[in-house]
């Protein structure tokens, strides 16, 4: 957002989080007459400046009143103001309290054996109490408004308003994260079981022998040691990958994009490595041990000679091969199917309608003093504005597409009880924001000039709104009854002057918001926050040209300060780059699960057609048709093949529909990318099957026969 935080001094000492100069305000500045004590954000440090630490005990004004800077927040800090400029003391007084509808976002630290539910078990009585006060009326609205008082955990929170309401997206990174090490650790334990079958005749040889147990694991452990060691090296990377990228995930969706330079095992945390460590072990281990028990048995050299025959493989071990391929199809097929499913939402995104031109626009964030209204504020700064060359066109609103400075408001069509009323977007705006923006007019007019200076009951909608309202945007005249939450309590009419083009406020349509409704400046009884946004069309770019425009608006209200530039395309990107970077890390997860799959099938087709190539050769030479001798030679990738891809694709679809409202313009079935995620995982299994059947079909008869011999 690029505001200044409000906060009361305690904040800072609650989250525990030190500044990285200086120290945090006095507790004394949090109280009436205190003193007047900012902190300055890391953004704001080092734009406004330079990161030099003679910051430390500047003053600045804001609002009439002189602030001491008394120290600077590093840049991972983050609350419920994103990137904030600058952290000012928030003043509470008992007639505050009393006067106003205070809605704060309060965080709090547990006593030691205290919980989140007990808190919210006394939250939930203290509703209570207050309802029982109410008229059984205002308690049905409460009932139905979902009126609530609760406590969540401050990570749980924070995610779910940096991720844009879904925490979903997190628990999705996370799953791919597990999926991908589980498909490692099972190839790797499938090579080993591959090795094992391998050296299983000398191990049987050994023990009938008189060799013990004890030695027989040392050479096996000696044997594997390698592929041990690249479980546990191999599972470590992928989980450092995993949580570094979820780390710079979440910080740069909120500062922006960072460098994560954390060693691994910050990150990750000690025990977690050690249960990676162990469980590789524990598997690995059980490998080996159980190859070795199953070559002890009496019965095993036996076998082992009718496999040397000729007789194939077997049906505990083709099963167990089978067992492991199907399960490396199985995540494979889920990663693929996901990760094509995260390509389609990301470009249903990218080419989302966005309803206005974004090219040349620039937003610049200006702060408002105390006692200046937005119109008396824009009618000193457009003029000023017009005489500067470079400048084609600027208008102002209390919010821009991919900002989040707005305000929410309750519309009742004048026919509809109370109970139906819709929440919107609500903004102020001059009348050239329309045209700067170049948002599309489908009925009506803009605001007037008269309009604009003057009180005003006109209104324009938006069209998704102006249809929900009356069926259809040929709404021109009609009169719909609005309530503004934070401003008024009394319903006002208001007529509607033009309807316009559906604007994308956000990177994804919110559920609840049912349109916008554009209102003038001079509005009376308007809520109207300490800052706004003005949006300027330019010609060219040029630092000379912004400074310009930053002295301009800031000489339009004595007090007032301009805090960043931004352009409009710039902040679309931005918005993205979550959605970005999701789809980068499930691509190349679900690339890393098709090569670990290709190994897999690989190894495990190449020790069938081995154990088996006697019998191809032999068919073969007998005149078998060569299409009959592949199929059978397929029948052991086809039995992991349909095993893995059903469980897969169910699994793939059961997550989807779990996860559909986490992603835009995804359904609960997407056909095109199902469609292309099994045709990639058929088409992956059976050239890895064919390539070690087409080594041995090809060999000479005599050479096979002289190998197995």
């Amino acid at each position: 957002m690029g505001l200044g935080g409000l906060a009361t001094p305690s904040l800072f000492r609650t989250l525990a989080v030190p500044p990285l100069l200086g120290r945090w305000p006095s507790l004394a500045s949090g109280r009436p007459g205190g003193p007047h004590e900012a902190l300055l954000g890391y953004g704001f440090w080092k734009s406004v400046f330079g990161g030099s630490t003679d910051a430390l005990g500047q003053r600045f004004t804001f609002d009439g009143k002189r602030y001491r800077v008394v120290g600077v927040m590093p840049q991972s800090f983050y609350t419920i103001y994103p990137a904030a400029d600058f952290w000012l003391p928030r003043v509470l007084t008992p007639a505050m309290t009393r006067k106003h509808n205070i809605n704060h976002i309060m965080i709090a630290r547990l006593k030691s054996g205290a919980s989140l539910t007990m808190l919210n078990g006394f939250l939930r009585g203290y509703r209570n109490r207050l309802l029982a006060g109410r008229s059984p009326a205002a308690r049905a609205q409460a009932e139905r408004n979902g009126f609530t008082i609760s406590a969540e955990g401050l990570h749980h929170s924070l995610l779910n308003l940096y991720l844009g309401g879904k925490p979903d997206l997190l628990l999705f990174l996370a799953l791919i994260g597990l999926l991908l090490p589980l498909i490692a650790v099972v190839n790797s334990v499938n090579l080993a079981l591959v090795r094992a079958r391998q050296h299983a005749a000398t191990f049987a040889v050994r023990r009938a022998l008189g060799a013990s147990t004890t030695h027989l694991f040392r050479l096996a452990l000696k044997e594997y040691l390698p592929t041990l060691a690249l479980v546990i090296l191999g599972s470590l990377f992928i989980a450092d990958l995993c949580s570094g990228f979820f780390h710079a995930l979440i910080v740069s969706a909120v500062t922006g994009p960072v460098s994560v330079t954390l060693p691994f095992i910050l990150r990750f945390g000690v025990s977690s490595v050690l249960y990676v460590i162990a469980a590789a072990l524990i598997i690995v281990s059980g490998v080996i041990l159980s190859a070795l028990f199953y070559a002890g048995r009496p019965s095993h050299l036996a076998s082992l000679m009718r496999e040397a025959g000729g007789r194939g493989t077997t049906r505990s071990a083709r099963m167990m091969r089978r067992g492991f391929g199907g399960f490396q199809i199985l995540m494979a097929t889920l990663l693929v199917m996901l990760g094509l499913i995260i390509i389609q939402s990301l470009y249903s995104i990218v080419n989302r309608p966005l309803g206005f031109e974004p090219q040349g626009r620039l937003e610049a964030m200006v702060l408002l003093p105390h006692a200046t209204s937005l119109d008396h504020f824009w009618t000193e700064a457009r003029p000023a504005l017009r005489n500067i060359s470079g400048i084609r066109a600027a208008a102002t609103g209390m919010m821009v597409p991919f900002n989040t400075l707005m305000e929410s408001m309750s519309v009742i069509h004048a026919p509809a009880p109370p109970h139906e009323s819709l929440y919107v977007h609500a903004l102020m705006v001059s009348r050239t924001y329309f045209k700067t923006l170049r948002i599309p007019f489908l009925a009506g007019r803009g605001f007037t000039r008269a309009q604009e200076t003057h009180p005003t009951r006109a209104v324009i909608l938006s069209a998704r709104l102006a249809e929900r309202f009356f069926g259809t945007v040929e709404a021109i005249g009609r009169t719909i009854t609005t309530i503004t939450l934070p401003g008024r309590r009394s319903a006002e009419r208001v007529v509607v002057v033009g309807v316009v083009g559906n604007v994308a406020w956000h990177p994804t349509p919110a559920k609840n918001i049912a349109g916008t409704i554009y209102v003038p400046l001079k509005t009376p009884g308007w809520f109207q926050f300490g800052a706004t946004n003005v949006v300027l069309l330019l010609k060219s770019f040029s630092p000379a040209l912004l400074q310009s425009i930053r002295t301009t608006l800031e000489q339009a209200a004595p007090g007032a300060a301009v805090t960043h530039f931004t352009s409009l395309s710039s902040m679309i990107r931005s918005s993205d780059r979550l959605y970005a970077s999701v789809t980068e890390i499930t691509s190349i997860f679900a690339l890393a699960a098709l090569l670990l799959t290709i190994f897999g099938v690989y190894a495990i087709t190449a020790q069938s057609s081995v154990n088996r190539r006697q019998e191809y050769a032999i068919r073969s030479a007998l005149g078998a048709d060569p299409a009959g001798v592949t199929r059978l030679a397929l029948g052991e990738a086809a039995w992991m093949l349909a095993a893995g891809l059903v469980l897969g694709v169910t699994l793939a679809l059961l997550l989807t529909h779990l996860l559909q409202g986490a992603l835009y313009g995804v359904g609960s079935v997407n056909w095109l990318a199902d469609l292309m995620g099994v045709l990639i995982i058929i088409s992956t299994v059976l050239v890895a099957s064919w390539i070690p059947i087409r080594k041995i079909y090809r060999a000479e008869l005599g050479d096979i026969l002289r190998s197995g011999a």
